[in-house]
């Protein structure tokens, strides 16, 4: 009966270690200043666009902006998450840690926990920050916008998962870095091959090498869609932007399942591989 509370207390204890280890990281407040700039060059263009052709854009002007926002600090917390586990068994204060009361449950979900939480406060900073822009710009902030934010937790859940399964499967932290950075490039890779064959004007004399590659790549593309940790939140997003609620609650039901795998999946790693160098 005093497991599931020990666990319990054990992940907030780890939760609380990270959390503070997190504010005082240079990287965390660069990734959120980047998305800054980044919304203001966008919402910028946006205002002298209207201002010069008098023109205004369907639905939340700043849904763009907050998107590229997110998406960026999701990118950050997904590369952390993949050093966090490797980081420490590689230093040797993972075995250390194992001598108290944890194990490979409480100590992948503490991961989880910490970097969720500071996913949230970033979310919140972000609301604040457009909430100044929306008053400077006279740029409403809707319905939509808020339901943008806060999926935009709940489907990050599924890149920080993404980071933390490579960290449980790599020994060195560098080698979970270089796993996490080849697998983002591979995703946007084969999502840019796609687009560029889709813009290729076919007829029935187009070279044949350019019809396989054409069908390799699409069967590539869709078996990666379920794989990338951004195109749940990619989807997501676009559920919300077209207001369609049952594309929303069925985008949230996969990425909260794509989730709980990868968590299943890093604990079973974790155990496999073991807590020493």
């Amino acid at each position: 009966m005093s497991a599931l509370p020990n666990r319990l207390h054990t992940i907030a204890t780890i939760t609380r270690r990270e959390l503070r280890s997190n504010l005082y990281s240079l990287g965390l407040y660069l990734a959120v200043s980047l998305a800054f700039a980044v919304a203001i060059v966008t919402v910028s263009s946006y205002v002298s666009s209207v201002e010069q052709n008098g023109l205004m854009s369907i639905g939340n002007p700043l849904s763009e902006p907050l998107r590229y926002a997110v998406f960026l600090a999701a990118a950050y917390l997904a590369l952390c998450s993949a050093m966090s586990i490797s980081r420490e068994r590689d230093q040797g204060t993972l075995e250390v840690l194992f001598y108290g009361p944890v194990d490979s449950v409480s100590y992948v979900m503490a991961k989880f926990s910490e970097q969720m939480i500071t996913f949230a406060g970033i979310i919140v900073v972000y609301l604040a920050f457009f909430a100044i822009v929306a008053a400077m710009t006279n740029l409403g902030v809707g319905w939509t916008f808020f339901a943008q934010a806060l999926m935009s937790v709940l489907l990050g859940s599924s890149i920080i998962g993404f980071g933390i399964l490579l960290s449980s499967i790599a020994r060195k932290a560098r080698t979970s870095v270089i796993l996490f950075l080849s697998l983002v490039v591979l995703f946007f890779a084969v999502d840019l091959a796609v687009g560029i064959l889709a813009g290729v004007q076919w007829s029935e004399h187009t070279a044949s090498p350019l019809v396989f590659a054409r069908t390799v790549l699409t069967h590539v593309r869709t078996a990666t869609s379920w794989i990338s940790p951004f195109d749940y939140l990619e989807r997501g997003v676009t559920a919300i932007v077209v207001g369609n609620a049952g594309m929303f609650i069925r985008r949230m039901v996969e990425a909260l399942l794509y989730t709980g795998a990868l968590l299943w999946a890093s604990v079973i790693a974790f155990d496999r591989k073991g807590v020493r160098r």
